[in-house]
């Protein structure tokens, strides 16, 4: 075995011994505390509702409520906002479900005529569950009007170490959007003259061509070949069972062809473009990877345009039938999303003007001895290049603290790769490399507005446990 894998698997052995050898007894848990997500939020113009989350630092032991009170200033309950649950008094009861690890209700706007702009409702947490405690972020005030927040630290709502979430982030709204990542199999380009679809790399998913355009003619004799080739873990199992790299099997360094390009180069897809010619278009074999703990199986599928739009065929390899789903584009967000499951478009990506950067798994690169092949890395940030573009800057040549507007003029933004920041923020090991965030460095982020934002990340977990990474934030110049 290679002496990187080598030292990986002997830190993850020593760490067991070190398990093994503690105290049984098991220790007593920290408090699970309750508290808002984030502290202040606006509601523009152009918005009708807005779901405000409270999070749990762990899951809770059973069921029960959380009582918010809020005091509006320049609002009438009924008449220009309301809230799902309703509220009783100037008080919203929410359910809190026993396992769960955030509750959240909505607030929703009844009248959009005559707001001056600074209206606001503050809420505030007045009583929590038993076997909670409140937190320090206690309060939380709306605006009805759009905010430019000016700092702030956040929790990345990722769902914990299976990392079951997507979650897109808003920098000058102070706003996070968990999405399950399992939720969707295949986003279709909705910008320009690009009709190209991409796959969810957040669930290791890989896929080839086959030479033939008749879903119903191909079968499971199709996949002979590469059948047990087509899968992150077969490829990493593969390189890894050698000991010299140049014994790996070739196939593996073929498997940066089976997966989209990891800066989201959209001419460097694993599906080729969507021709016109309707005969131009192959058939492909789909390994849609993992789920939470769940192999999400195999698919056949082919995608032909429709006009302007698409139309996705799909089956089980071996039916001889296929299901047609007609796909418009989506022209407030890049892509159109679609699950294979339901059979049908699903919501994902927030507008395209609404998020940043995303926390995220992805199926990325790397290599030993002469070429790369596909792995998948977890805790991988991505930003939005459609606006928006991001630099690093290393603290040995201005600290966070000091980093100031002047300093923007010695920046290089980048904007056409999404993995510019990617894992570069924090180290796993192997030792003697620290597990945690790298504190030599910060990233500046200008948003689609022209806002510039200075973001340093301060922890990989929270409470010990990964896909819960924490960062602060501030601004640097408003656009």
């Amino acid at each position: 075995m290679n002496k990187f894998f080598q030292v990986s698997f002997l830190f993850l052995a020593l760490s067991g011994i070190v398990l093994l050898s503690s105290c049984t007894d098991d220790p007593a848990l920290p408090d699970n505390i309750a508290e808002f997500e984030s502290d202040a939020q606006g509601l523009g113009a152009s918005e009708s509702q807005i779901t405000v989350n409270l999070k749990l630092t762990r899951e809770a032991d059973a069921d029960g409520t959380v009582a918010v009170t809020f005091v509006p200033t320049g609002l009438t309950y009924g008449t220009d906002f309301t809230t799902d649950p309703a509220a009783s008094g100037n008080a919203v009861t929410i359910p809190l479900a026993a396992g769960a690890t955030s509750a959240s209700f909505k607030i929703i706007k009844t009248n959009t005529t005559g707001l001056q702009g600074d209206e606001k409702i503050v809420f505030t947490i007045a009583t929590v569950a038993d076997g909670l405690v409140l937190g320090t972020k206690n309060t939380y005030t709306l605006s009805f009007s759009e905010i430019i927040a000016t700092s702030a630290t956040m929790e990345v709502n990722g769902g914990g170490s299976t990392f079951p979430n997507r979650v897109f982030i808003d920098l000058s709204a102070n706003r996070q959007t968990a999405v399950a990542r399992a939720s969707w199999d295949l986003a279709f380009a909705s910008t320009g003259d690009n009709f190209r679809v991409v796959l969810n790399s957040a669930n290791k998913m890989l896929t080839r061509s086959i030479d033939k355009t008749d879903l119903s003619a191909v079968t499971a004799a199709d996949t002979i070949g590469f059948g047990a080739e087509l899968s992150l873990d077969a490829i990493f199992g593969a390189a890894t069972s050698v000991e010299n790299p140049a014994d790996a099997p070739a196939w593996i360094y073929e498997s940066t062809q089976w997966m989209d390009d990891p800066k989201g180069d959209l001419s460097k897809t694993a599906i080729a473009s969507v021709s016109a010619t309707v005969l131009e278009n192959k058939v492909y074999i789909i390994n849609r990877g993992t789920g939470v703990g769940v192999p999400l199986g195999w698919k056949k599928i082919r995608v032909i345009r429709n006009g302007s739009n698409y139309t996705l065929q799909h089956a089980d390899i071996n039916s001889p039938n296929f299901t047609s789903l007609e796909i418009a584009r989506n022209t407030a967000e890049a892509f159109a999303y679609v699950s294979l499951t339901s059979n049908s478009a699903v919501s994902v990506e927030p507008p395209t003007a609404s998020w940043d950067i995303a926390w995220t798994a992805l199926t990325n690169t790397t290599s030993f001895g002469a070429a790369p092949f596909a792995y998948y890395f977890q805790d991988v940030i991505i930003q939005n290049t459609i606006g928006v573009s991001t630099a690093q800057v290393l603290t040995s040549t201005v600290s966070y603290e000091a980093f100031v507007e002047a300093n923007l003029a010695g920046i290089t933004l980048v904007n056409n790769n999404q993995i510019n920041i990617g894992s570069s923020w924090r180290t796993t090991g192997p030792p003697p490399s620290p597990v945690g965030t790298k504190a030599d460095r910060f990233y500046v982020i200008k948003d689609a507005a022209g806002n510039v934002y200075k973001l340093m990340f301060t922890a990989l977990t929270t409470n010990g446990e990964r896909g819960k990474p924490q960062f602060k934030f501030d601004l640097v110049k408003k656009g």
